[in-house]
């Protein structure tokens, strides 16, 4: 189902006019992780499931985005593949992550948790990610 909110209130509008991808990623995630949390402690479940649905579309596409920037021209095509494969594949491998943690702990809550960690980790991934970068870009060149 699509919602329609224009352009101005689209994922890649917010980044394109603050310029500022990584706030985007990190606001996305956390608020992401934040509202995921709420779902199962503050109440209301659907006020935060809701909202988690909105947030969560801030980082995908500016992620996506950081990949020219890092690989070479040629190389782009190979890099979005692998970008990809390890996305589904994760998809694919988290799902019966989530369901074996609400089988060991027996709380329904457990895949809700394991999904808002996993968020956070995004945010983790892309601080290395922009450390990996600049030390490469500090480093000599042979």
């Amino acid at each position: 189902m699509r919602i329609p909110t224009g352009h101005r209130a689209t994922p890649r509008a917010v980044v394109d006019r603050t310029r500022r991808p990584d706030l985007t990623i990190v606001l996305g995630c956390l608020l992401t992780a934040f509202a995921i949390v709420a779902i199962p402690l503050l109440g209301v479940p659907v006020v935060w499931l809701l909202l988690s649905g909105v947030v969560v579309g801030l980082a995908p596409g500016a992620l996506v985005a950081l990949m020219p920037g890092s690989v070479p021209p040629a190389q782009l095509a190979a890099a979005l593949g692998l970008f990809y494969a390890a996305f589904y594949l994760g998809m694919a491998a988290m799902q019966p992550l989530a369901g074996l943690l609400r089988d060991i702990t027996g709380s329904p809550a457990a895949p809700l948790f394991f999904a808002a960690a996993t968020m956070v980790l995004t945010v983790v991934a892309l601080g290395a990610f922009r450390w990996i970068e600049r030390r490469r870009s500090t480093s000599p060149r042979p």
